[in-house]
């Protein structure tokens, strides 16, 4: 898997690349590279095409385990992909987003940041 540029990696949060490596209607796959703050983060998913639930658990690199919100994250944009895919029939072929993390959302809100 080519490695991401250093630029993917955000100052805060996580930046989701998802990228479409094999494109069958019933279990596409997608390379998945996360930046984080600390780390980058790169493996691959499959994807079921029913209610868009992930087959396969995220393989990564040895490293320090994805924060629970980052998974539930990537997770959303499993449903999401499903859902465009169910709209134009199609995988979209590359998702990039960005996600605030819980704490830092919550500390904007209360204004302390």
């Amino acid at each position: 898997m080519p490695r991401m540029a250093s630029t993917i990696r955000p100052q805060f949060g996580a930046r989701f690349e998802l990228t479409l490596a094999t494109g069958s209607l019933a279990e596409p796959t997608y390379e998945v590279r996360i930046g984080l703050p600390t780390q980058l983060v790169e493996g691959r998913l499959r994807l079921g095409a029913e209610e868009g639930r992930w087959l396969d658990e995220l393989t990564t690199e040895p490293g320090p385990p994805l924060a629970d919100w980052v998974m539930k994250h990537l997770a959303a944009l499993g449903r999401q992909l499903f859902r465009d895919k169910q709209r134009t029939q199609a995988w979209p072929r590359r998702w990039l987003r960005w996600h605030e993390s819980p704490e830092a959302a919550a500390l904007r809100a209360a204004g302390a940041v």
